[in-house]
């Protein structure tokens, strides 16, 4: 992206896909991790963080995509592909 655009602005570099919530990316590294646990749900309002946060908030990748012609890989490809990296890894410790 360095060089390749005049644009200026802000740029949100996020994996493609549809927008998930935190539980739902949550369960999908549980499950590929081959973890047998639950995995429970809460509310923004019962997961309290110094700063206030949205009820739903998605990023998305248009400016990037306008800009440079490209999409990042969906969510799940990525997460995938981390997580059997990451366990093959974890292997030879």
């Amino acid at each position: 992206l360095l060089g390749a655009s005049t644009e200026t602005g802000i740029f949100h570099c996020t994996c493609g896909g549809e927008p998930v919530s935190w539980h739902a990316f949550a369960e999908r590294i549980v499950e590929r991790a081959g973890l047998s646990v639950p995995v429970e749900s809460c509310t923004t309002d019962e997961f309290p963080r110094p700063a206030k946060r949205p009820a739903y908030s998605a990023l998305e990748n248009r400016h990037l995509h306008d800009t440079i012609g490209n999409s990042m890989r969906d969510w799940k490809e990525a997460l995938d592909s981390f997580m059997e990296h990451y366990l093959e890894q974890e292997k030879n410790v």
